[in-house]
């Protein structure tokens, strides 16, 4: 291989290493990295395999720890974290793949009434229609369907007045 072009391939390896040590990246992510750098298709396609082959990119596994990083700190619906993954380059079927995984976790009427209610304390004090309001656009705005949302704002609804209730 010409020295030139070993140069480049070894200046893209370590600016792929540099960026995947940053945070768990996808292949996507690592190969618009790269050609934001401007090398070569043939170079980006070369740093790519490689890594796939040690094993330091795997979107499956990127997937994973992309829904298990959100389910512990900021739940969000299968529709948004899909739509996350997939502007991250995954391909759909992976998405799937991993969503199906994590199904049980994922847009249930208790996930979402666990995220209300480590919430309630901003609807305390407001009166119903305002309170269900906000709390049903905090669900929307995290990509849970309104259908399903209602019904775990009216369960942590009753709970706060029965908290209420029970305070008193």
């Amino acid at each position: 291989m010409p020295a030139v072009v070993e140069d480049e391939l070894q200046k893209a390896r370590q600016l792929g290493m540099q960026y995947l040590s940053q945070a768990d990246r996808s292949a996507y992510q690592i190969r618009q990295r790269l050609e934001r750098a401007s090398f070569p298709e043939a170079v980006i396609a070369q740093v790519l395999a490689e890594f796939e082959q040690r094993r330091w990119l795997d979107d499956e596994q990127f997937a994973r720890r992309w829904v298990e990083g959100r389910l512990g700190k900021r739940a969000l619906s299968p529709r948004r974290l899909a739509s996350d993954l997939e502007q991250r380059g995954l391909a759909p079927e992976t998405v799937a793949r991993v969503l199906e995984e994590f199904s049980g976790a994922l847009d249930n009427q208790d996930a979402m009434a666990e995220l209300l209610r480590r919430q309630q304390g901003h609807y305390a004090g407001l009166d119903q229609q305002k309170a269900q309001r906000r709390m049903l656009d905090f669900l929307r705005r995290r990509g849970y369907a309104e259908e399903g949302a209602w019904q775990a704002v009216n369960q942590v609804w009753k709970e706060m007045q029965k908290d209420e209730i029970q305070g008193d």
